[in-house]
């Protein structure tokens, strides 16, 4: 009997393996999902540990880093003084006493305020990189009353013009204030607040691109506008030559041209050509005229020495007399002998009347034999200069200003020449763009004003010069106590007075209701006006523009 066996299809073992991808799918799916959520997130560090404590010393708000972790310079720092809230950063008051740009152990904030007396002070740090408030806590008890708005001004006065010497000035602001000061300034002709007074603020320019001459002191002394006890120093230095320049003119009577030998190289002394001379064996025989010519540098001292060489064939005194003229006139300004016993060189003293020329110009010679029986052979002559340059002092400062108010209608460089040590004059030039031009000298101690003539523009340079800058023997010394530029708008009076604290012992005014007894300490003129008022250490600031005004006639 046959048997048939049947064969059923299953999928079980199929289903059990696509289970398992869609739990590990489903799986992977929600685990990126929760990645993303959490990713999404901004991480925040956490808070540092930090132990900072605050105290009051004098007119500061201190804060000490005690411990913990470091702070960087941009955490935060908080202050309440009086209900008056104030924000700043650790890197505007830190010492940093390491230098690594951090608030470390130790350091410390030292936060200047002004007088906090009966004042409630409270203080918070953020440290920014967590976001998270590290520090707060009230280091002073006090008021906690706000500061009340610092706005006080000036009442109008009226009339405008004034002619009393004297005028009530009121002033306006919150009763709690613990003074208010009373500030003014002047005018002669309602423009010239300031009266324009610039000192010079620069010694280093070169616009001329000549080095300096001279030797300078103190710079800083002279930028003044008015005379005080401290100088500048400029003095003259020294140009001249120290050595002493010798040469000889010879005239060799087989040429007519003029050599020149400098000192130390003296060839003829060795190679004079003795085959080559003037002979004379006559009484008063004129031997030769010739002449010689030196132009000598300024400043020069001049010796000068006539010199000729003879040889002979025996010993013997004959003489040759020698004249000079020293301007070719004729006229002989100096004359003497030589006595010739053997042959050489012969030279005369030193003619010391030729060191007050210039120059030798064009001195003319006669040699003339004055025994007869001996032949002469002169062979050559020379004019023997020593050149010693003298002491030629010299001076030449530029100085500058950089950023002056051009434009106003009368202007001056002023001087104050506290002493002068010499006699020579000061010259004061300006430069054009190009060159100096003059605006004057300054001959005498005290004030020398000068019209600043090229004032064009904000920057302005002048040169100090000496007045005698060759022959010039004696160094000059002046002490300079004030270089200005004084501008205006006026025709006269002292021009201007810039805003100040009016000098009185009854301002500031300590009490309500705000009023001065105003005297015009300057005269006639323009007045302005405005106040300052303080409460609790603080100080309210200067308006844009006066509160009042009036004139003053």
């Amino acid at each position: 009997m046959d048997m048939k066996i049947k064969w059923k299809k299953s999928d079980d073992a199929v289903s059990e393996v696509i289970g398992a991808i869609l739990m590990v799918g489903i799986g992977v799916a929600l685990f990126a999902i929760l990645y993303f959520i959490v990713m999404s997130y901004p991480f925040t560090p956490s808070s540092p540990s930090v132990d900072i404590v605050g105290i009051i010393e004098g007119n500061n708000i201190i804060l000490e880093h005690r411990g913990g972790d470091s702070l960087g310079l941009d955490a935060t720092v908080s202050f309440v003084v009086g209900g008056t809230r104030n924000s700043a950063t650790v890197g505007d008051y830190l010492i940093d006493s390491n230098g690594n740009n951090r608030w470390n152990v130790g350091e410390r904030l030292v936060i200047p305020y002004g007088d906090m007396t009966n004042l409630q002070v409270e203080a918070t740090v953020v440290d920014m990189d967590s976001n998270s408030i590290v520090m707060m806590g009230v280091l002073q008890e006090g008021e906690t009353t706000s500061i009340p708005p610092l706005n006080t001004f000036v009442n109008p006065i009226s009339p405008y013009v004034q002619t009393s010497p004297s005028l009530t000035v009121n002033a306006t602001g919150d009763s709690r204030l613990n003074n208010v000061t009373l500030y003014y300034r002047w005018s002669d002709d309602n423009i010239s607040w300031n009266g324009g007074y610039d000192y010079v603020n620069s010694n280093t320019s070169n616009v001329d691109g000549v080095a300096d001459v001279g030797n300078e002191t103190n710079f800083v002394n002279c930028q003044d506008v008015a005379p005080d006890t401290d100088v500048m120093t400029i003095q003259e230095a020294d140009k001249g030559l120290s050595s002493v320049n010798e040469a000889l003119y010879v005239n060799y009577f087989t040429s007519t041209t003029l050599d020149w030998f400098v000192a130390g190289t003296f060839p003829y002394l060795n190679s004079i050509d003795v085959g080559s001379y003037v002979r004379s064996n006559k009484n008063n025989d004129v031997i030769r005229w010739f002449t010689f010519a030196d132009t000598a540098s300024s400043g020069d001292s001049l010796s000068v020495k006539l010199g000729i060489y003879v040889f002979m064939n025996a010993t013997h005194n004959d003489n040759v007399d020698w004249e000079i003229d020293t301007n070719g006139d004729n006229t002989y300004e100096f004359t003497g002998s030589f006595v010739i016993p053997t042959n050489g060189w012969y030279f005369t003293t030193p003619i010391s009347g030729l060191n007050t020329h210039a120059a030798v110009n064009s001195a003319r010679v006669s040699l003339i034999h004055k025994k007869g029986g001996d032949n002469l052979y002169i062979d050559a002559c020379c004019l023997n200069v020593t050149r010693t340059a003298i002491h030629n002092y010299n001076l030449d400062f530029e100085y500058q200003w950089t950023a002056t108010t051009y434009n106003w209608v009368n202007k001056k460089v002023c001087f104050y020449v506290a002493s002068h040590n010499g006699t020579e004059n000061l010259l004061v030039n300006y430069w054009t763009g190009s060159a100096w031009s003059s605006l004057g000298t300054i001959t005498i101690t005290g004030w020398s004003n000068f019209t600043a003539t090229g004032l064009t523009s904000s920057t302005y340079t002048i040169q100090l010069k000496g007045a005698t800058e060759s022959v010039d023997t004696i160094k000059d010394i002046w002490n300079i106590d004030v270089i200005m530029l004084h501008l205006w708008n006026t025709t006269s009076g002292p021009h201007g007075q810039n805003w100040i604290k009016w000098p009185n012992a009854l301002n500031p005014d300590l009490n309500s209701p705000w009023s001065w007894n105003f005297n015009f300490p300057k005269g006639l003129g323009y007045y302005e006006f405005y106040s300052i008022g303080r409460y609790a250490g603080t100080v309210e600031g200067a308006p844009a523009s006066a509160d009042a005004r009036c004139r003053h006639t």
